[in-house]
């Protein structure tokens, strides 16, 4: 109707630029939700378990980051509030190393103890923190000054880094996710009600948000707008008004003549007798 055209997502992060960008985008969103994330980890997984082709290594990975939530809820006695990313390294020579992007809601853990707690769980012992300032920028280390929830999502916008693609990862791999007390403050956005789209013809004077037209009418509105029949949609007309308005009985759902002919006898025979 207006002439705008929109580019039609096909919603695959492998292989279209476009739609890996715009779902970097909206986990972006998600992640900026979360209130007070203070610390900013980085977990390599060790070189025997650092291929992001091979499903038993994102496995060993997803185990590791279950031992390492109940190892801090032990020490610190509450579960952290997080969100993590899924990424493999391609600086320098080789494929690459597993490695996963981590934000929490604790102002303070001790370096060395992490590490240890790190290599037990399964990951690397070398972990990377930087603190995270008030502003939600890293304070430290090669994304200094950059924005923690862009950071952290960067490997989501991009269907290639550094000619390794992001097909490789084994399908079904969930390249990030969030702890229920982060969840809980994630709020998808609502969809927006200035689109209607429909298969049929366009609808005629359409103005935006206007969709009064295209839903069921109550009982009440089709009493004031004068209609006899005011029984809701789907369920056969028990007011009598069909009769007089000479429309089918069972409005809205096609007419078995059959069983319509049945009911129609069943209700003679209930009829009062006529005075």
């Amino acid at each position: 109707m207006t002439g705008e055209q929109i580019r039609a997502r096909c919603k695959s992060w492998r292989e279209c630029e476009y739609c890996a960008w715009v779902y970097g985008r909206a986990v972006e969103r998600l992640f900026g939700q979360v209130k007070r994330l203070c610390a900013f980890v980085v977990f390599t997984m060790p070189a025997e378990l650092g291929d992001w082709r091979n499903k038993a290594h994102i496995s060993a990975q997803a185990i590791a980051v279950r031992r390492l939530r109940e190892r801090l809820f032990r020490r610190y006695a509450r579960r952290f509030a997080m969100v993590w990313t899924r990424e493999h390294n391609t600086h320098g020579e080789g494929p690459g190393r597993l490695h996963l992007n981590l934000l929490w809601d604790k102002d303070w853990v001790d370096q060395r103890w992490l590490s240890k707690t790190a290599e037990e769980c399964g990951f690397g012992r070398i972990v990377y923190i930087s603190r995270v300032t008030q502003e939600g920028r890293l304070a430290s280390g090669e994304g200094k000054g950059r924005r923690v929830d862009g950071y952290a999502t960067k490997c989501l916008r991009y269907t290639s880094k550094e000619l390794s693609s992001q097909s490789d990862w084994p399908k079904g791999t969930r390249r990030w996710g969030a702890s229920r007390a982060a969840r809980t403050q994630m709020r998808r956005p609502e969809r927006n009600p200035d689109w209607y789209f429909s298969l049929d013809e366009e609808p005629k004077g359409f103005l935006p948000c206007d969709f009064g037209r295209y839903r069921s009418l109550t009982p009440d509105e089709m009493r004031a707008r004068g209609i006899p029949c005011v029984c809701a949609n789907w369920i056969a007309c028990c007011c009598g008004a069909w009769k007089d308005a000479g429309m089918p009985r069972g409005r809205g759902k096609p007419v078995n003549h059959a069983l319509q002919e049945l009911l129609d006898r069943a209700s003679a025979d209930r009829a009062p007798p006529a005075n």
